[in-house]
Order: C-alpha cells, then sequence, then structure tokens
C-alpha cells in the first residue's frame, strides 16, 4: 500500500477510534485486536520487537495487504502506537473496569 493511501486510512482510523465510533474486538489471539467493517476487516498487533503489524482483509478473510511499522520509524510508529492503544483500550473494556475500580475504591469495598 503507498504512504499516502495508509496515511488517509490511518488517520481515519485514529479519528474514529478516538471517538469511539469504531468497534474493537479482541480475537483469539492475546494482544490482537479486529475492527470488522461491511466487507473487510482490519487486524492490529504489537510485538515487543518494537514491531506493529496492521493487516487488511477481505470479505472471505484472506489478508489482501500487511503494514508493519517499527519503532524506527518514530513518527509513523507513534501514530500506529496510538492506534493500538485506542483499540485494546476498546476491545478490553478499559475505561469501564478503571470507572468500576474508581467507584470500589471511592467506596471502600474492593472485593477480593
Amino acid at each position: 500500500m503507498d504512504n499516502q493511501k495508509f496515511e488517509i486510512i490511518l488517520n481515519s482510523l485514529l479519528r474514529g477510534s478516538d471517538r469511539g465510533n469504531l468497534e474493537w474486538k479482541p480475537t483469539a489471539v492475546s494482544g490482537v485486536y479486529l475492527l470488522a467493517l461491511k466487507d473487510s476487516s482490519i487486524s492490529i498487533a504489537k510485538f515487543v520487537e518494537g514491531l506493529i503489524r496492521l493487516e487488511f482483509r477481505n470479505e472471505r478473510g484472506s489478508v489482501v495487504e500487511e503494514v508493519k511499522v517499527y519503532e524506527t520509524e518514530l513518527e509513523k510508529y507513534k501514530k500506529v502506537d496510538a492506534l493500538f492503544d485506542l483499540a485494546r483500550r476498546k476491545a478490553t473494556n478499559a475505561d469501564e473496569t478503571i470507572d468500576r475500580i474508581l467507584e470500589q475504591l471511592n467506596k471502600g469495598s474492593i472485593a477480593a
């Protein structure tokens, strides 16, 4: 995929994820999150080697494009890392969990 198309897609994903308009879901593989669209999907995964991978799939689930972004590509990596974080938080219901923790701490009723 050329850089211009990827940048447009990345910005759209960041904007939609930040606004809460995109429904990222966990997958069977830990640390991999999926966004199902009408007739395609996008998955995002982060690896300890300083790599984030996005896979674009068609309606049959076949990978049609794979984009790997390495930490050495600092500006691009920062944006993709922000997207990964938004996807992870949405897929794991992080905000709701944190809210429940705060509520329990404020009530002084931490359940074991």
